[in-house]
Protein backbone atom coordinates (compact mmCIF):
# COMPACT_ATOMS: atom_id res chain seq x y z
CA UNK A 1 0.00 0.00 0.00
CA UNK A 2 2.63 2.44 1.17
CA UNK A 3 4.33 1.51 -2.24
CA UNK A 4 1.31 2.69 -4.52
CA UNK A 5 0.91 5.76 -2.61
CA UNK A 6 4.82 6.83 -2.92
CA UNK A 7 4.73 6.12 -6.87
CA UNK A 8 1.21 7.97 -7.30
CA UNK A 9 3.07 11.09 -5.44
CA UNK A 10 5.95 10.15 -7.86
CA UNK A 11 4.06 10.21 -10.57
CA UNK A 12 2.02 13.27 -10.24
CA UNK A 13 5.38 15.46 -9.17
CA UNK A 14 6.30 14.38 -12.38
CA UNK A 15 3.40 15.37 -14.20
CA UNK A 16 2.95 18.45 -12.49
CA UNK A 17 6.52 19.51 -13.68
CA UNK A 18 5.94 18.49 -16.82
CA UNK A 19 2.65 20.41 -16.98
CA UNK A 20 4.54 23.48 -15.35
CA UNK A 21 7.01 23.15 -18.28
CA UNK A 22 5.24 22.73 -21.31
CA UNK A 23 2.94 25.61 -20.14
CA UNK A 24 5.58 27.89 -20.13
CA UNK A 25 6.76 27.12 -23.09
CA UNK A 26 3.33 27.62 -24.95
CA UNK A 27 2.88 30.63 -23.21
CA UNK A 28 5.80 32.21 -24.37
CA UNK A 29 5.87 30.63 -27.54
CA UNK A 30 1.84 32.56 -27.76
CA UNK A 31 2.91 36.10 -25.98
CA UNK A 32 5.93 35.89 -28.95
CA UNK A 33 3.32 34.83 -32.02
CA UNK A 34 1.39 38.03 -30.99
CA UNK A 35 4.54 40.66 -30.32
CA UNK A 36 5.72 40.36 -27.15
CA UNK A 37 5.87 43.55 -26.85
CA UNK A 38 2.34 43.77 -25.98
CA UNK A 39 3.21 41.37 -22.75
CA UNK A 40 6.42 43.79 -22.05
CA UNK A 41 5.46 46.06 -19.41
CA UNK A 42 8.58 48.37 -17.71
CA UNK A 43 9.34 45.74 -15.57
CA UNK A 44 8.22 42.66 -17.88
CA UNK A 45 5.84 42.08 -14.95
CA UNK A 46 2.90 41.48 -17.26
CA UNK A 47 5.09 38.83 -18.89
CA UNK A 48 5.91 36.73 -15.92
CA UNK A 49 2.71 37.04 -14.44
CA UNK A 50 1.19 35.45 -17.65
CA UNK A 51 4.22 33.23 -17.85
CA UNK A 52 3.33 31.94 -14.08
CA UNK A 53 -0.44 31.38 -14.56
CA UNK A 54 -0.01 29.57 -17.74
CA UNK A 55 2.57 27.29 -15.37
CA UNK A 56 0.06 27.37 -12.58
CA UNK A 57 -3.10 26.07 -14.84
CA UNK A 58 -0.36 23.53 -16.59
CA UNK A 59 0.80 22.07 -13.57
CA UNK A 60 -2.84 21.51 -12.50
CA UNK A 61 -4.13 20.01 -15.74
CA UNK A 62 -1.32 17.58 -15.90
CA UNK A 63 -0.58 17.26 -12.64
CA UNK A 64 -4.32 15.88 -11.43
CA UNK A 65 -4.13 13.67 -14.35
CA UNK A 66 -3.02 11.24 -11.55
CA UNK A 67 -6.21 10.93 -10.61
CA UNK A 68 -6.41 7.97 -13.96
CA UNK A 69 -4.11 6.51 -11.40
CA UNK A 70 -6.27 5.64 -8.86
CA UNK A 71 -7.16 2.13 -9.86
CA UNK A 72 -9.93 2.01 -7.13
CA UNK A 73 -11.62 5.07 -8.76
CA UNK A 74 -13.97 4.10 -12.00
CA UNK A 75 -13.36 6.06 -15.04
CA UNK A 76 -16.04 8.04 -14.99
CA UNK A 77 -15.24 9.62 -11.30
CA UNK A 78 -11.27 10.13 -12.48
CA UNK A 79 -12.74 12.10 -15.57
CA UNK A 80 -15.41 14.41 -13.74
CA UNK A 81 -12.45 14.57 -11.24
CA UNK A 82 -10.09 15.95 -13.57
CA UNK A 83 -12.44 17.91 -15.79
CA UNK A 84 -13.64 19.89 -12.75
CA UNK A 85 -10.45 20.71 -11.68
CA UNK A 86 -9.38 21.65 -15.28
CA UNK A 87 -12.12 24.02 -15.85
CA UNK A 88 -12.05 25.28 -12.30
CA UNK A 89 -8.09 26.22 -12.73
CA UNK A 90 -9.48 27.55 -16.38
CA UNK A 91 -11.65 30.05 -14.74
CA UNK A 92 -9.39 30.95 -11.94
CA UNK A 93 -6.59 31.53 -14.36
CA UNK A 94 -8.61 33.52 -16.68
CA UNK A 95 -10.49 35.50 -14.24
CA UNK A 96 -6.72 36.67 -12.81
CA UNK A 97 -5.33 37.19 -16.24
CA UNK A 98 -7.94 37.95 -18.11
CA UNK A 99 -7.35 35.46 -21.13
CA UNK A 100 -10.75 35.54 -22.88
CA UNK A 101 -12.74 38.18 -20.78
CA UNK A 102 -16.36 37.37 -19.21
CA UNK A 103 -18.02 37.67 -22.37
CA UNK A 104 -19.01 35.41 -25.56
CA UNK A 105 -15.42 34.44 -25.85
CA UNK A 106 -15.22 32.93 -22.32
CA UNK A 107 -18.00 31.37 -23.51
CA UNK A 108 -16.45 30.19 -26.67
CA UNK A 109 -13.34 29.08 -24.93
CA UNK A 110 -15.54 27.02 -22.35
CA UNK A 111 -17.22 25.33 -25.14
CA UNK A 112 -14.06 24.83 -27.24
CA UNK A 113 -12.14 23.33 -24.10
CA UNK A 114 -15.41 21.27 -23.32
CA UNK A 115 -15.57 19.61 -26.66
CA UNK A 116 -11.17 19.37 -27.30
CA UNK A 117 -11.95 17.03 -23.68
CA UNK A 118 -14.65 14.78 -24.62
CA UNK A 119 -12.61 14.45 -28.56
CA UNK A 120 -9.53 13.73 -26.55
CA UNK A 121 -11.20 11.20 -24.01
CA UNK A 122 -13.28 9.29 -26.56
CA UNK A 123 -10.03 8.63 -28.78
CA UNK A 124 -8.43 7.62 -26.19
CA UNK A 125 -11.27 5.10 -24.81
CA UNK A 126 -11.16 3.58 -28.43
CA UNK A 127 -7.37 2.90 -28.29
CA UNK A 128 -7.42 1.89 -24.98
CA UNK A 129 -10.40 -0.52 -25.78
CA UNK A 130 -8.52 -1.60 -28.47
CA UNK A 131 -5.74 -2.66 -26.66
CA UNK A 132 -8.16 -4.46 -24.15
CA UNK A 133 -9.57 -6.67 -26.91
CA UNK A 134 -6.11 -7.90 -28.60
CA UNK A 135 -5.07 -8.35 -25.04
CA UNK A 136 -8.12 -10.56 -24.36
CA UNK A 137 -7.57 -12.18 -27.65
CA UNK A 138 -4.02 -13.10 -27.17
CA UNK A 139 -5.29 -14.35 -23.64
CA UNK A 140 -7.71 -16.56 -25.51
CA UNK A 141 -4.85 -17.81 -27.78
CA UNK A 142 -2.53 -18.64 -24.83
CA UNK A 143 -5.70 -20.39 -22.79
CA UNK A 144 -6.59 -22.44 -26.22
CA UNK A 145 -2.80 -23.69 -27.04
CA UNK A 146 -2.43 -20.94 -30.19
CA UNK A 147 -5.16 -22.89 -31.57
CA UNK A 148 -7.43 -20.17 -33.73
Amino acid sequence: MYGKIMELRRSFLIKLMSGAIISMFISITIMYSFDGTDFMDSHGLIMLKQIIGSMIYGAIAMGGSVVYEIESWSIVRATATHYIMTMSSFFIVNYLLEWFGTGIWLAVAFIGFTVAYAVIWIAQSLVYSRKVKDMNEELDQMRNGGKN
